[in-house]
């Protein structure tokens, strides 16, 4: 589902088996409050690969907070690119709230700055 010019991540309540789930290179955005969690939340909790990056998610501190709290309901979830969305780069070490949403069950995070996989605390090149 790249590269469509999506708008909104869609609800996953119909694809329930849903494993890996690529929705770079849209304009999703960060919507009305709550629109990322119930994306997520009704149909996600078997997704091992979710990738949202290069998207124009703008959150804010606090609404990033809110919104990424869906993370911990995720349990089958190993892989998350938020890369290249604009509050990556406003929000300072979003990726140690990403991994504590998450219950520290990622085994990967896109690290934006150094381009590559962050992985247990390491750095590797993709």
């Amino acid at each position: 589902m790249s590269h469509n010019q999506l708008t909104e991540i869609p609800l996953l309540s119909s694809m329930p088996k849903l494993k890996r789930l690529n929705l770079s290179h849209n304009y999703i955005s960060e919507g009305g409050r709550g629109d990322f969690t119930q994306a997520l939340a009704d149909g996600g909790q078997n997704l091992k690969e979710l990738n949202l990056g290069h998207n124009v998610f703008r959150w804010s501190t606090a609404m990033f907070v809110a919104e990424i709290k869906v993370l911990g309901t995720l349990r089958s979830l190993e892989t998350l690119n938020f890369a290249f969305n604009a509050f990556t780069q406003n929000i300072q070490d979003y990726e140690t709230c990403v991994l504590f949403a998450s219950c520290l069950r990622l085994r990967a995070l896109v690290d934006l700055q150094h381009a590559g996989l962050c992985v247990c605390g390491e750095s590797v090149s993709e």
